[in-house]
């Protein structure tokens, strides 16, 4: 067996059961949900557009997150493809064809947070939750919850400063981010080419790193809104 080929098949399986464990929390994932709580209201109206996404700011973070979790699925099993050609050998079309699926809700979900982040920019904060953001016990809580510190320092930057609007904004650019390794990486497959481990390695972590970051924020709201119904 190519030694290459072999470092790749364990560093792949290492990197599917780690996204899968991460994959366990799917209800406040990526969601950030109850983040619309940070806004004075979650019906405003729109008159600038018609298009369809004037729901509620919270009908849109469901949106985007089930368009994230399904590319997550997706390039899942872009990986146990992967890992399985060294067994099966390659099926460049297969791979193609989950990319393109993978890419295609990605795609989908960055348009539906571009449109949360304008949204949220335009709509006036709660004082009250903002001031609750800004006093809530961090650190007390990444030790109560053994939160990965290097993610939950990012998600307490953000809400430590009542900066909301930021969260939604740094959600879309990562995903704009992993879009562009996967293009990069579905190139190469398009032209029968093995694509490249790195790339694939980093489109993996920013995966997780970003459904890591949704299910913090989610959590420290979901702390804040059970506190005010004690």
């Amino acid at each position: 067996m190519n030694r290459s080929k072999r470092r790749l098949k364990f560093k792949l399986a290492a990197l599917i059961i780690f996204s899968a464990m991460i994959s366990v929390n799917l209800f406040s994932l990526i969601a950030a949900n109850w983040g619309n709580m940070a806004y004075n209201t979650d019906t405003t109206s729109d008159t600038t557009t018609t298009t369809p996404r004037l729901a509620p700011m919270s009908a849109i973070i469901i949106e985007g997150a089930g368009y994230m979790l399904k590319g997550h699925s997706d390039y899942l099993l872009f990986l146990n493809r992967i890992e399985l050609s060294e067994l099966q050998g390659t099926d460049y079309n297969e791979l193609r064809i989950i990319l393109e699926k993978t890419i295609a809700n990605l795609e989908q979900a960055s348009g539906t947070y571009r449109e949360l982040y304008r949204r949220a920019s335009s709509t006036p904060y709660n004082p009250a939750v903002i001031e609750k953001l800004k006093a809530f016990d961090y650190y007390g809580f990444q030790r109560e919850m053994g939160l990965t510190p290097s993610v939950f320092s990012e998600v307490r930057g953000y809400l430590s400063a009542g900066n909301v609007d930021g969260i939604y904004y740094r959600i879309s650019t990562r995903v704009d981010s992993i879009l562009k390794r996967l293009y990069i990486i579905k190139g190469m497959v398009e032209n029968g080419r093995f694509p490249d481990i790195s790339n694939v390695w980093r489109a993996g972590q920013d995966f997780s790193e970003n459904f890591l970051f949704g299910q913090y924020v989610a959590e420290v709201f979901n702390k804040i809104l059970n506190s005010n119904l004690k």
